[in-house]
């Protein structure tokens, strides 16, 4: 292997890396901003009667998923709140937040990317 095979080898993990932990502060602020949209602090409607929907959404995320970050509720009445029902008009948490958020998340991993080295 010479040498610029190496340097490059580095850069590569070093850039995968970085990638990695991008993507997963990217899902940290994502985490914070669908449970804003929950609460009612974006433009949804807040979703908050009991507190369970807004406090099912872990703020976490498993660095062990390599460029993975996975925003989500183990409840099962939320996608009514998110599709709405013939009773109750949508509530798009999640898919609104994506959209809205979808700007800032490039940012985060780039910001990420750009202090490789």
């Amino acid at each position: 292997m010479t040498k610029t095979q190496a340097t490059l080898g580095l850069l590569n993990k070093k850039f995968l890396t970085a990638t990695n932990k991008g993507v997963h502060k990217a899902g940290f602020y994502v985490v914070g901003k669908v449970q804003d949209s929950i609460a009612g602090r974006e433009a949804e409607k807040t979703s908050v009667d009991t507190g369970q929907f807004l406090n099912s959404i872990p703020n976490d995320s498993d660095m062990s998923k390599f460029l993975i970050s996975v925003i989500k509720t183990d409840l099962g009445y939320p996608i009514f709140l998110e599709l709405g029902t013939t009773r109750i008009t949508a509530r798009p948490h999640f898919g609104n937040t994506a959209a809205r958020e979808q700007k800032r998340v490039k940012e985060i991993i780039q910001e990420k990317i750009g202090r490789v080295k």
